[in-house]
């Protein structure tokens, strides 16, 4: 079962994300900032990472740069309701995908199940 992990500040998020995600059948973990979002990918394999831009203590954006330092980091789906940035902006950075909030729920999915073909 892939391995995802959730990146975001937003309690609500988390939740909505978290009961989305394992009722699709992935199993998930999840971070508060890049930061911790980095120490828990020091220490654990995910496949794909679903990251909010807007944090405290490491932004998507941070975060999306730290990736690039590491071997085989995890697929990045970036989502944000940020309008200023778009997805070109993202997948630029590093992002393998983008999903605008509110999230789409099948546009999630569909995204991915395509990065983790």
């Amino acid at each position: 079962m892939p391995q995802i992990l959730i990146v975001d500040d937003c309690p609500d998020s988390i939740i909505f994300l978290k009961e989305f995600l394992v009722t699709n059948g992935y199993a998930c973990r999840f971070a508060s900032s890049g930061q911790m979002a980095m120490e828990l990918i020091s220490l654990e394999t995910f496949e794909l990472v679903i990251s909010d831009y807007q944090m405290e203590n490491g932004d998507g954006i941070w975060f999306l740069n730290e990736l690039k330092k590491i071997n085989n980091p995890p697929k990045v789906i970036m989502t944000t309701a940020d309008l200023k940035f778009s997805k070109e902006h993202f997948l630029d950075l590093g992002a393998a995908a983008f999903c605008p909030k509110p999230i789409n729920w099948p546009e999630l999915i569909s995204a991915i199940e395509t990065l983790l073909g």
